[in-house]
Order: structure tokens, then C-alpha cells, then sequence
């Protein structure tokens, strides 16, 4: 972790370090809550938690919640976030699992198939 504190400080560049929270029942998630050593969070200027709602009022499948800011130092109130399990994509607005990727084609009735996919790395028998 210190290195990658002094990789980033040198260089400028941001460096996203992704850890595991322990489990925890009901309680509030916090920064103490990373496993592993605690200079992963110590050490960092920026800790963020994501996951589900503790709050049953809350109208989200999931939450960014900032756990430490060094920059301003201000944590604010938690993003809702909503997950699409068919594909695996987190955003921030509802409505937005609609758009498709600039690869994928669509048919006639708005479904995409990879295998209509032309794959750029197969031979066609001129290369070979």
C-alpha cells in the first residue's frame, strides 16, 4: 500500500485499489470494516464503500458511500446506484441499462447476437 501511496504521489495519477469488506450484520459500514491491514485504509486519501442499503427506505438496488475524504474532508450522503443482473452493470440512473455496446448489432426485433458478430482476429484465408 505504501508504495502504491508513493507510485501515485510521484507520478500523479489516481490508483483504484479495490478491497473486500468483512461481513457485518446490520451494522453501518466504516472504513475499520476493509479486510486485510488496516494501512489499506489508513494509507488511503479517498475510501469508498459500495454495496446494498442498510436503510429499507432507501429506493436503490445499491449505494456509493464516501467513507473518508482527505481531499475536502467532506463524506456527504450516499449515491443510490441500481444494479441489472442480466449484465452485471451498475449506474446511477434506472432508466439507462437500455443503451447497448457500439459492437453489438441489433435485429429486426431489437435483440443482439455475438454470433452475427464478424470476429477481426479469424482468417478469412488470404493471411494464412
Amino acid at each position: 500500500m505504501k508504495q502504491l501511496v508513493r507510485l501515485a504521489k510521484a507520478k500523479d495519477v489516481l490508483i483504484m485499489l479495490i478491497a473486500h469488506q468483512r461481513k457485518n450484520q446490520g451494522t453501518n459500514r466504516t472504513a475499520d470494516d476493509v479486510s486485510g491491514s488496516a494501512n489499506i485504509t489508513n494509507l488511503a486519501d479517498i475510501v469508498m464503500a459500495f454495496g446494498k442499503p442498510k436503510e429499507k427506505s432507501v429506493n436503490a438496488d445499491r449505494e456509493i458511500r464516501i467513507q473518508k475524504n482527505r481531499l475536502t474532508g467532506r463524506l456527504g450522503d450516499a449515491v443510490p446506484m441500481w444494479y441489472e443482473e442480466s449484465t452485471r452493470r451498475v449506474s446511477d440512473d434506472q432508466s439507462s441499462f437500455s443503451w447497448r455496446y457500439k459492437w453489438e448489432q441489433q435485429d429486426a426485433n431489437g435483440f443482439y447476437d455475438a454470433e452475427q458478430i464478424e470476429n477481426p482476429f479469424e482468417l478469412t484465408g488470404e493471411e494464412s
